[in-house]
């Protein structure tokens, strides 16, 4: 694939970026174009999770609508959490920092790994998009260019995906408090009905009590 076929594929990748909001159908189209402008095998987009300490994700091909959890700091993926750097290695098996224990799940052989960081703008690391086995040869600088373009914009769908989570999250919680705050006013206003209607109860029994009095007084 060519300069052009390559730019043309990021253009793909930020126009579907600039109308779609679904991180789940952004991420794999993000995987997909990795896999196709790199000339490689298969494409991973890996999330990370600090709370539970993992990488995980359910947007990798050949995964086959399951999921892949590791260590946050384990093999290649968290070399790149760690130290926020791109990773190329020419051979997997003969690196000390690959985790082989996806490959022994997934029944998959690992050749060649290139993974780029997904930072957000704050620069904070929230994932790791990783492309497998060049198809021929290995990957080079231009492939390495790719990636941190491509993981760039897998890093703006996430960030897309979170604020839109908390935007409804915050719709929720104020549409749950302005019910609350709707049947307070109700009881409210059923306390001051019940108010008005003793008072009226009440000047109706005076106006009765005084009357008989008064038309003695009168007569």
């Amino acid at each position: 694939m060519g300069v052009v076929e390559k730019l043309v594929a990021l253009l793909e990748v930020g126009k579907a970026l600039s109308t779609e909001r679904g991180v789940d159908r952004l991420l794999p189209l993000i995987c997909r174009e990795t896999t196709t402008v790199c000339e490689a095998d298969r494409s991973a987009c890996f999330l990370g999770d600090r709370e539970r300490g993992e990488l995980w994700t359910t947007v990798a091909e050949g995964l086959e609508g399951g999921e892949i959890r590791i260590p946050l700091t384990a093999g290649i993926a968290g070399q790149v959490v760690q130290t926020g750097e791109v990773v190329s290695i020419p051979d997997a098996y003969a690196d000390a920092r690959f985790d082989p224990e996806s490959d022994k799940r997934t029944g998959y052989r690992t050749r060649n790994i290139l993974a780029a960081p997904m930072r957000d703008n704050a620069g904070e690391v929230l994932g790791v998009l990783q492309v497998l086995n060049k198809l021929e040869g290995g990957f080079n600088a231009t492939d390495a260019e790719i990636v941190v373009a491509l993981a760039g914009q897998a890093a703006i769908a996430v960030e897309i995906a979170q604020l839109i989570a908390a935007l409804n999250q915050y719709a929720q919680r104020l549409e749950q408090r302005v019910t609350e705050r709707t049947q307070e006013l109700q009881v409210v206003n059923k306390r001051l009905q019940e108010a008005s209607r003793q008072k009226s109860r009440f000047i109706a029994n005076m106006s009765h009590e005084l009357r008989a009095p008064l038309n003695s007084i009168l007569g």
